[in-house]
């Protein structure tokens, strides 16, 4: 996870333009492993009918398990895997699939789920009964979301294995 924190920072710079990512970085809090985050206002922000002026002194942290990132991919590999294969070939061809699968259930969870911690923030403190599509899509996540896209991507890796059996 470490090597992907990289692309996920520069992810969320693309989807975001009002906050800057100070610190990304994997840390322990007690005994649990978590993604720290330290990002700042970069633009003005209106919520609601309140405006945050970006002031560089201004910093969000958030920090989320790492564990919930890994809920998609282990889905996906347990599914995966544990289907029945004919052979070793299908087995590689799994594998291969699988690999380009997992790296995009990190790039649609991680950059999206701590960028919406940070609009989080906003709408809390503004406009308590606000949404965007953002916040949607991080509660989906929390809600099973997780587990419906390692399922998804698992059948999609699958597939060839069941056109070929019937």
């Amino acid at each position: 996870m470490a090597h992907l924190l990289g692309p996920i920072r520069m992810v969320i710079d693309l989807i975001d333009h009002n906050h800057v990512v100070r610190v990304l970085r994997i840390d322990h809090v007690g005994a649990d492993t978590v993604i720290y985050m330290k990002a700042g206002i970069r633009e003005l922000i209106v919520t609601g009918s309140q405006v945050t002026f970006a002031d560089p002194r201004a910093e969000a942290v958030v920090t989320t398990p790492l564990g919930a990132f890994l809920i998609a991919p282990s889905v996906l590999v347990i599914l995966v895997l544990g289907w029945p294969a004919r052979n070793y070939r299908e087995w590689a061809l799994r594998v291969l699939v699988m690999a380009p699968l997992a790296a995009a259930l990190f790039a649609i969870d991680a950059p999206f789920a701590l960028d919406a911690y940070l609009w989080e923030l906003h709408r809390d403190a503004h406009a308590p009964d606000a949404t965007s599509p953002i916040l949607a899509w991080k509660a989906f996540l929390a809600q099973g979301g997780r587990f419906i896209l390692g399922g998804l991507a698992a059948l999609i890796c699958l597939a060839p294995t069941f056109r070929q059996r019937q």
